[in-house]
């Protein structure tokens, strides 16, 4: 039987119930007396010749003994070592306790009464760890009144499991370990007490040691985590073993156990191993035999491990020109495995100079490199002008900026504007820097097929004051603008009504246009505008292909506006579509194909998720284009609905399949070749779509968003969770 712990409230509460019950019984009892009943009262004859009885109450019945209060409580670890304390509710019969209490396994100490209601027992050997304790209190148990327990009364107990290790760091067989990096291990119990075993307190075991011994502190950084620092650091380039205390135990009694395979890679005996890294150098800057160094560039030296700073201090030198060793400033990054070396002085000019770091530097923790290190490199030259781009006397790209290379670094917050000129003049100019800040860009608006000369100023500098001292030419001839056809609106499927007899288009060093047109019946056109129906296109011969040819009289590097005719003169295209290609050969020109759609009904389409509208209107009368069959169709060729316009010309049809608002879908009203043929893409926004509106849009399905909430934050175990869910999704904004 489970007896919980009464907290001091519930003892207060008790005790006050009972000293009512008390109270209620004596004043029952005395009111059963007779002169304390209902009825007249007597007169008595005289004063002092009467007498009257005080009344007498019986004493209550006694409780009887119950065990209130348990420590530990029952279910609860228990110490190797113990105790278990037991708390009755009144004074007991001392040996008729000790001889109700049994216990499996069997027990084996002493009692010690802290007073007539409360016994401890303590055992005179420990406990086994993880072994299951009942201890029963037989009904045999009486109080000091010889009143005996109601019912026997079972605790059950387990005792307090092993110690053994849960992590260790390094991880086992670890290799290229840190020098700096901390040992620790951290066990699944307390093993001190808070506080005991911290930094610069010795009162405390240590939970390992390493093998080969070295130097630095360790503490217990909180009850159940011990890290070791070596200082200045762990050797380099040596495997470590490390062992840990097999003296250690837990706070409460916990024995040491190495349970096998956790963690990985201890032994039985609770060792593992590691490596740490050699050291070794990664990287030098400047590099080796680089070239063009700036003067103030400091020597910058990486290793894989944290060097001893004075070690390396010491066997650093950079050699110059001069026989003497460069002097400057050592300094170090937090992890101490980057060193730069500063000059005190800029480097002398297109000079040579050697880093040399001998092989006796030293890691933290005493190891050394393993080679000497030697590493030359030479600085820049005097400004000049290395080359450009187009060459002296070469020709420029059109779109193409002048490219200038110098020897030496420009500086910054210049307005190089100021030192270059250009004949014959022009009406823009630009110059700039790039990121290597050698490279100087010069863009303007350069006449095409013109001859030109840029001037940079002798006084132009480099960072550290060289000037160019004289100016620098460069001439060179722009070439002419590459031939180039546009047609004005910007998209390859073109709307036109049978009396656009002519394409606009802006056309430049072009003396004749060849292509060719032809019908397409409705499913090569949804086909060739497929994803997957690029080569189709590229290869479509159409019905009744005809080709074209327009002579062009173009001035030269200029580019005019041009009117492309789409049928021979004289002639009209009827409603329906059709395909256009040009013929450039060679020349870089896009040549389409383009896909034209012919009618005397405008359509306008909208989608929305699982839903179309279309709005037809005939352009040769204003009016709406009422009764019209029409039909949506997918990129795949499929009808997804049809049906006819109503009197103002509108559609408007619920489609469940349409939820990818980023595919392609066709309005199609009547057939190719029907007076009121027409056709609209879900796609043609161009000059109305929102971002040129400045409007953000995003067409993509929203997720829906879900609130979660609970009846309360915190639960005991057991109990029901009770939660209410909210979803919500947006639609149409």
């Amino acid at each position: 039987m489970s007896t919980p712990r009464l907290t001091d409230a519930a003892r207060t509460s008790r005790a006050t119930l009972l000293f009512l019950f008390n109270l209620l019984l004596a004043v029952s009892m005395a009111c059963s007396l007779p002169g304390l009943e209902g009825g007249p009262t007597p007169t008595p004859l005289s004063t002092a010749a009467s007498s009257t009885a005080e009344p007498t109450s019986a004493p209550p019945t006694p409780l009887p003994p119950a065990l209130v209060e348990i420590s530990p409580p029952p279910g609860a670890e228990v110490p190797l070592a113990g105790p278990i304390t037991l708390y009755f509710n009144q004074a007991m019969d001392r040996g008729s306790v000790e001889g109700a209490l049994s216990g499996q396994p069997t027990l084996s100490g002493r009692f010690d009464w802290v007073n007539d209601a409360a016994l401890t027992f303590v055992p005179d050997t420990p406990f086994l760890p993880e072994t299951d304790l009942s201890i029963t209190v037989n009904a045999s148990a009486r109080s000091k009144r010889g009143i005996a327990l109601l019912n026997p009364i079972t605790l059950v107990y387990r005792t307090v499991g092993y110690l053994h290790p849960s992590q260790v760091l390094p991880a086992p067989d670890a290799v290229g370990v840190d020098v700096t990096s901390a040992v620790m291990v951290t066990f699944n119990r307390p093993v001190v007490s808070l506080g005991q075993g911290a930094a610069g307190e010795s009162d405390a075991p240590a939970a390992f040691t390493l093998e080969p011994a070295a130097q630095g502190r360790g503490e217990w950084v909180n009850t159940s985590t011990y890290v070791f620092h070596a200082e200045p650091g762990l050797a380099g380039g040596t495997a470590y073993t490390v062992r840990i205390n097999p003296e250690l135990a837990g706070t409460d009694g916990s024995p040491l156990a190495i349970e096998e395979g956790s963690p990985a890679g201890l032994t039985p005996q609770g060792a593992w191993t590691f490596a740490t890294a050699a050291p070794r150098l990664v990287s030098i800057v400047p590099d080796k035999n680089a070239a063009l160094i700036r003067l103030d560039t400091p020597v910058t030296l990486t290793f894989n491990v944290s060097m001893d700073p004075a070690s390396v201090a010491e066997n650093f030198t950079l050699l110059g020109p001069s026989p003497d060793p460069i002097e400057g400033e050592f300094t170090w990054n937090e992890q101490a495995n980057v060193f730069s070396f500063i000059p005190n002085a800029p480097f002398q000019r297109n000079a040579s100079y050697t880093a040399i770091l001998l092989s006796s530097a030293q890691a933290l923790g005493g190891t050394t490199l393993n080679s000497d290190l030697i590493s030359g490199f030479s600085t820049v030259p005097a400004l000049y002008v290395t080359g450009s781009d187009p060459v002296l006397g070469g020709v420029k790209e059109t779109y193409s900026p002048v490219t200038l290379y110098f020897s030496s670094y420009l500086p910054d917050g210049l307005d190089y504007r100021d030192f270059i000129s250009i004949s014959p003049s022009v009406s823009t100019l630009d110059a700039f820097v790039a990121e290597d800040r050698r490279t100087l860009y010069v863009s303007a608006d350069f006449a095409p097929d013109a001859t030109y000369t840029i001037s940079v100023d002798g006084e132009l500098s480099d960072v550290w004051g060289s000037s160019l001292g004289q100016p620098y030419n460069l001439i060179f001839r722009t070439g002419p603008l590459p031939s180039e056809l546009l047609l004005n609106v910007p998209v390859d499927v073109l709307f036109l009504t049978p009396q656009d007899t002519a394409l606009q288009a802006q056309a430049t060093n072009l003396s004749s246009l060849s292509y060719l047109t032809g019908g397409v019946p409705l499913d090569d056109f949804i086909a060739m505008l497929a994803p997957n129906g690029y080569n189709l296109r590229q290869t479509y011969q159409p019905v009744n292909m005809r080709g074209l040819q327009q002579p062009l009289e173009l001035a030269p590097n200029r580019s005019e506006a041009i009117e492309i005719p789409v049928v021979p003169a004289g002639e009209a295209l009827t409603p329906g579509l059709y395909y256009l290609r040009f013929d450039f050969g060679t020349q870089n020109i896009f040549a389409g194909p383009y896909m034209m759609v012919v009618s005397n009904i405008q359509l306008t389409f909208k989608v929305a998720k699982g839903e179309v509208m279309v709005w037809a209107v005939d352009l040769r009368t204003h009016t709406p284009a009422a009764g019209a069959n029409i039909a949506i169709y997918n990129d795949n060729g499929d009808i997804l609905a049809q049906g006819q316009t109503d009197d103002d010309g509108i559609y408007r049809q619920d489609i469940d399949s349409i939820t990818d608002l980023y595919a392609s879908y066709y309005a199609v009203l009547e057939q190719p070749g029907d007076e009121n043929f027409s056709l609209a893409l879900s796609y043609w926004d161009q000059g109305i779509s929102p971002w040129e509106f400045g409007i953000t849009a995003n067409y993509q399905l929203t997720n829906p968003k879900i609130y979660l909430y609970t009846d309360r934050p915190i639960y005991r175990p057991g109990q029901t969770v009770y939660y209410r869910a909210v979803v919500r999704e947006v639609r149409n904004g």
